[in-house]
């Protein structure tokens, strides 16, 4: 390896740069540290050309972590891989054959590098066109004038937004977003999925809140399963987090929350005391026992004195549907069924208090169980029994779940979008 090193400064550095580049990596950040190493003498050009291989491997195959609000995954680096691919790279100077190798073997993954390659050649375009000329916006897009409304659709849908034809005031902003804008939320996003092999778990259930999209991504197949989520609206926003799913309870109670129970539902019952009744909620004491709810006194009720727990009684009816999945976080978040199945069909799905109600509740726990789920469970579940008792069937394996806020994804066919930055935190 004696003259190794002078190669890879003195010509090969240029092409590791290059294939750091294309798949989003910051290359200047690993590039400079050991150039700045090389002039002060603390390594020599061997031992800078080994750490720069290592560096860019690394970050190639694992990613950084992600800015999460709540991080409770045990994560897990296989450090002698990556030496085993920087021996091979520095060898042979292959790089993007020993890379490839050891990136995310995942459709949505290889299809974001492809569109990062794509709007890196627009962005190199962008500067001759006018941000205020609606045409010219389209054609930075790449995207063909021929017909100016079916054009418009054709963007529309790529920011995720109605498809009218029309350009109204928010496609015109959309249009407005610079290039290099749409890159760093590409980057973002192939970031998070190479960080999702520091989980040594070979299933990641994976929630992107500006996607109200779900997927179960399994490292060991091409099986991907995906369905639609209702999340948090602006005023009760759904966190950003990972940790595991321990658990499934089937015909679970809905405990409401307190703030909603005194912010929401005391005011209706104090204008309407039969709406407890009507939507099967039972009110308990500090001891957990039923009380009537007409012996109650609801009028002195308020924020500031509730003495009691609101519970929603099992059964299609209740708000958790018939399955929840149980998390382990400090936040009162579940991913669970719904009694509100029709609301899957909105385009915008941000109506929830925070928790994430998903479109099919049976096959997420089929795929993240291996279908142990037994037939007896699943015919009791799609039975809609009233009263039931909650079951909790505890996880041989607990599955990782992280929450995500990142707006650039695919969809089911793989196709680029960008999606609306919801919660304003972009700004």
């Amino acid at each position: 390896m004696a003259d190794q090193g002078g190669l890879c400064f003195a010509e090969k550095t240029t092409r590791a740069i290059a294939y750091a580049e294309s798949i989003g990596l910051d290359a200047n950040q690993h590039l400079l540290q050991y150039v700045q190493a090389l002039q002060h003498g603390s390594m020599d050009s061997n031992e800078a050309c080994y750490q720069l291989t290592y560096s860019i491997l690394l970050a190639a195959t694992y990613g950084e972590s992600p800015v999460f609000e709540y991080n409770g995954i045990k994560t897990k680096i296989d450090s002698s891989r990556i030496s085993q691919a920087t021996q091979k790279t520095i060898s042979d100077q292959d790089w993007r054959y020993v890379a490839q190798l050891l990136e995310p073997d995942l459709p949505i993954y290889k299809s974001l590098k492809i569109s990062l390659q794509q709007y890196a050649e627009l962005d190199r375009k962008e500067q001759s066109h006018n941000r205020k000329d609606i045409v010219a916006r389209l054609q930075a897009y790449g995207i063909g004038t021929g017909d100016t409304a079916s054009a418009i659709k054709n963007f529309q849908k790529l920011v995720d937004l109605d498809t009218t034809g029309v350009a109204d005031i928010i496609t015109i902003k959309e249009l407005a977003v610079p290039i290099s804008s749409r890159i760093y939320a590409i980057k973002k996003s192939l970031n998070t999925l190479r960080w999702i092999y520091q989980i040594p778990e070979s299933q990641v259930v994976w929630v992107n809140i500006p996607a109200a999209q779900l997927r179960v991504i399994s490292k060991t197949s091409d099986s991907v399963i995906g369905m639609k989520v209702i999340l948090g609206k602006v005023s009760w926003q759904t966190p950003t987090f990972a940790s595991y799913i321990d658990g499934i309870t089937t015909y679970p109670y809905w405990i409401v929350p307190k703030r909603i129970a005194v912010k929401e539902i005391l005011p209706k019952v104090k204008y309407n005391p039969g709406l407890l009744d009507a939507n099967n909620i039972q009110v308990l004491d500090r001891y957990g026992r039923i009380v009537p709810s007409g012996k109650i006194a609801w009028h002195r009720l308020s924020s500031g004195y509730f003495p009691y727990t609101l519970r929603q009684s099992t059964g299609c009816d209740n708000s958790l549907g018939v399955m929840m999945f149980n998390i382990n976080s400090p936040y009162s978040i579940f991913l669970h069924d719904t009694n509100t199945k029709d609301l899957f069909n909105n385009k915008s799905r941000y109506l929830s208090h925070g928790c994430i109600r998903v479109e099919s509740a049976l096959a997420l726990a089929q795929a993240i169980t291996n279908d142990e789920i037994s037939k007896i469970t699943i015919n009791k579940l799609n039975s809609c029994l009233k009263d039931q008792v909650p079951v909790k069937i505890e996880l041989s394996n607990k599955v990782p779940v992280i929450v995500t806020y990142l707006l650039a994804g695919t969809d089911e066919n793989n196709t680029l979008h960008f999606y609306q930055d919801v919660y304003g935190k972009m700004k």
